[in-house]
């Protein structure tokens, strides 16, 4: 089981295996940086880096910016209303 520092580490320098980067995780990377950094601070390194992610994997063409936008502002908005 890795930690979160190592799961966001691994996310931003292309480490994890794609196959292994589902939806759950795609979440996970979300909320992790929405508890450290604002909305806007979040969606940009979150964009960037699933970018890269996607390239790294041989899939730069399933990167979404809409789906990626809204992916990060319902989690915002879910974390602020719990």
């Amino acid at each position: 089981m890795m930690s979160d520092a190592e799961f966001i580490a691994r996310f931003e320098n292309c480490t994890l295996r794609g196959e292994d980067f589902h939806h759950r995780d795609h979440v996970k990377v979300v909320w992790l940086y929405l508890c450290d950094y604002s909305v806007l601070e979040t969606l940009d390194r979150f964009a960037a880096g699933l970018k890269r992610f996607a390239a790294a994997n041989g899939k730069p063409n399933l990167y979404h910016e809409t789906i990626t936008w809204a992916y990060v502002f319902l989690i915002n908005e879910r974390m602020q209303n719990d």
